[in-house]
């Protein structure tokens, strides 16, 4: 799973500024509609969402790159063993974006269908 992510992540690198620009905008709406005092509802909740999933997007293309390869029995048994606590690590966080995803997909859906026609 840890291989797929970074794979993933790879490929999808060129995705990083547009993540940024993406979460920036976002924010910069979100900004908007929590201090102006007419700004529609539809605005503070596009500008939520937008950022949220920019947010995970950027942090997915920030981390899961660096992913370190298997330890391989060449190596000392003390650096086998760090690679092998910053792999689990690794899986912790894979399992942390995929809740982190599943919750962001759930209240995505739950703010579009509030909104008003």
């Amino acid at each position: 799973m840890i291989e797929v992510f970074q794979a993933l992540a790879i490929r999808l690198a060129w995705l990083r500024p547009v993540a940024i620009l993406v979460t920036i905008g976002f924010t910069a709406l979100f900004v908007y509609a929590a201090l102006a005092p007419n700004a529609p509802d539809s605005f503070f909740t596009y500008g939520l969402t937008g950022t949220v999933w920019g947010l995970l997007l950027f942090v997915f293309l920030a981390i899961f790159p660096n992913v370190p390869a298997p330890p391989i029995p060449s190596q000392t048994r003390w650096r086998r063993f760090v690679i092998r606590i910053r792999r689990a690590g690794y899986g912790i966080l894979v399992f942390a974006v995929l809740a982190i995803t599943t919750v962001s997909l759930s209240l995505t859906l739950k703010l579009l269908k509030s909104l008003p026609n």
